[in-house]
């Protein structure tokens, strides 16, 4: 799996830099649709409350909040030091993240992570496809998975996901696949000849 997730990475970076940062949804479907044609079954997307937090820079992204998240990350870092990317078209809506299932791991695969970057804070996320994980069970409702990385300068994120029982974006345009089969079939294609590749340098 590690192997699969890194290929998806370097194969779909390219074609998942064209979108930009809030297409949580689209990008989610095209990362599950091309682990289903690459003989993934369990794949699917899932409704999160995204959180992104630097203590040390008093800074709080936040997405698919409610307004219990808000208020919880206005005490926390307080005056306008947080973000909250839950436009008004969107109240209600998750952040959109995708769990996989393969051999005997389940990885959470986070396409539009770096949308949390303020680089004018000093805050600078990597824009790929991030697998977190593997997780030990699938997630119930109201569950969070927390990860954390160190920045160049030794600042620290923590980024916390937790699970909603919602499915709205299934309803949206963003979701309808017609406009995203190309691309989709493209980076599938793309990871196949990369896995051949892959193993005639191992075999030759």
């Amino acid at each position: 799996m590690a192997e699969l997730l890194d290929r998806l990475s370097a194969v779909a970076r390219p074609y998942l830099d064209i979108f930009p940062a809030a297409t949580c949804i689209e990008q989610s479907r095209i990362v599950v649709e091309v682990l289903k044609r690459l003989d993934v079954a369990n794949a699917r997307a899932i409704e999160t409350t995204l959180s992104v937090h630097c203590p040390e820079l008093k800074f709080l992204y936040l997405a698919g909040a409610t307004a219990e998240d808000r208020a919880r990350g206005k005490r926390a870092v307080g005056g306008n030091n947080w973000i909250d990317h839950t436009t008004p078209e969107h109240e209600g809506h998750g952040h959109v993240v995708v769990l996989a299932y393969v051999e005997e791991g389940r990885y959470l695969i986070d396409a539009t992570l770096a949308q949390a970057s303020a680089p004018d804070r000093g805050m600078t996320i990597p824009r790929c496809v991030i697998p977190v994980g593997p997780l030990c069970e699938w997630p119930e409702t109201g569950g969070q998975i927390v990860a954390g990385f160190d920045m160049e300068d030794a600042k620290k994120v923590e980024i916390t996901w937790t699970f909603r029982d919602t499915r709205m974006f299934e309803s949206t345009e963003a979701w309808e696949p017609s406009h995203l089969w190309n691309i989709i079939n493209r980076i599938a294609r793309e990871m196949k000849w990369a896995a051949v590749g892959e193993r005639t340098k191992v075999n030759g």
